[in-house]
């Protein structure tokens, strides 16, 4: 800031703070019934039956990828040395609500040190200026900052509910198309009875499982054939190919639908290609008694309810489990119209998402701008009779 506002001042965060690190206890010691909230580098992370601190105070999260996240504990709680407390030397300089949403509004870029295990040291907080106006107008930002969070708060609540309403309604959808009950309106138009014929998968194409080479067999040089290995080469649309091999194991043909069956994309399927594939890829090749989309909503719908038994862990997906299934099979012109029934409803929840995630962006940005405005001394009145602070010597 080039020009400070009216009575507006420029201090080191350690001349009008203290700014430390508490005393660490191990998550060990945390206790399921303890009566004070824990606060460690990315908020409250549990409880114990002691506290270290009687009054709420400004958390700095000062050790790993969170660095600089800001929170703040509430009264008689236990801070950890992972978050730094940066309170006020006199509540007469500095409000510490005031202060929470500055440091919010702050980035600690130039304050974090290390990469394996980045950091902030008090040491390096000793250069961070903290603009601050007179304190009855530290109060007035404090409370119409407050009252505009509230809605903000309030908006990014409901929006954060929609990523799981979209994939509970994905879900849903895909349920009721390999059941029949997506295309019951259908089959009564076209005065056709239900006909769902149980077929184990086996019966409806090829398993393949993948094998990977040896890193010494593959490059990245357009040598030999494309390799897959996982499901970061899938962009959505198309398989990025950046990894080749001489020596291919398991090969898979065109037609083939691509399954993720381990790591951090387990579950997620996608269109293969003609390509070896890894040992955390399988391909099945399907025969003509299956529409290859419908096959694909089957597959997504079969390894959704593999990762939901988990309860959350990340689960591997073996042979035994796909080759286990029986699906009930409608006639292929049935197949045809729950494809078509699907994309269009998986096209609008597309829409919605689209529009979710532009409304996330906006609250986001509105979030910053306000905050920006707040500091530039633009978001309440000044009043010329508020005297600048002085700290004592």
């Amino acid at each position: 800031m080039a020009e400070l506002p009216q009575n507006w001042q420029k201090e080191y965060l350690t001349n009008i703070c203290n700014v430390y690190q508490p005393k660490t206890i191990s998550t060990k010691e945390l206790l399921a019934d303890g009566s004070y909230p824990v606060y460690g580098a990315n908020g409250q992370i549990g409880y114990y039956d002691k506290y270290n601190h009687e009054f709420s105070e400004v958390l700095i999260t000062c050790r790993g990828a969170t660095c600089g996240n800001i929170n703040k504990s509430v009264p008689k709680s236990w801070i950890n040395g992972n978050a730094m407390v940066a309170s006020p030397i006199s509540n007469a300089i500095l409000d510490k609500n005031y202060l929470f949403y500055y440091l919010k509004n702050t980035s600690f870029d130039d304050y974090i040190s290390g990469t394996a295990q980045p950091q902030i040291t008090r040491t390096s907080l000793t250069k961070m200026p903290v603009i601050y106006p007179p304190l009855n107008e530290q109060k007035r930002i404090v409370e119409k900052l407050d009252k505009i969070m509230r809605i903000v708060d309030d908006v990014n609540e409901r929006l954060n509910k929609i990523p799981t309403a979209l994939k509970r309604a994905r879900q849903s959808i895909l349920n009721q198309a390999i059941t029949g009950e997506l295309t019951k309106d259908w089959r009564e138009k076209e005065n056709i009875e239900i006909s769902l014929i149980p077929k184990n998968i086996y019966e409806l194409g090829d398993l393949l499982c993948g094998t990977s080479p040896k890193s010494s067999e593959t490059n990245v040089l357009r040598e030999g054939i494309p390799y897959v290995s996982g499901p970061e080469q899938w962009d959505g649309k198309e398989i990025i190919v950046n990894k080749w091999t001489k020596y291919p194991k398991k090969i898979a043909p065109n037609n083939s639908i691509f399954i993720t069956v381990k790591g951090a994309g387990v579950g997620k399927i996608f269109p293969g290609i003609n390509a070896a594939i890894g040992r955390d890829i399988y391909a099945f090749v399907p025969n003509e008694t299956i529409n290859y989309s419908f096959l694909m909503l089957y597959l997504q719908n079969m390894t959704l309810e593999i990762i939901n038994k988990a309860q959350g862990l990340i689960p591997g997906i073996s042979k035994k489990h796909i080759l286990q299934n029986t699906i009930l099979l409608p006639p292929l012109e049935e197949q045809a119209e729950i494809v078509r029934r699907v994309k269009l409803a998986f096209e609008k929840l597309d829409k919605i998402e689209s529009r979710h995630q532009k409304a996330k962006e906006y609250s986001d940005k509105l979030t910053q701008s306000i905050l920006n405005k707040a500091f530039r001394g633009e978001l309440v009145p000044q009043d010329p009779n508020d005297s600048p602070i002085k700290i004592p010597e």
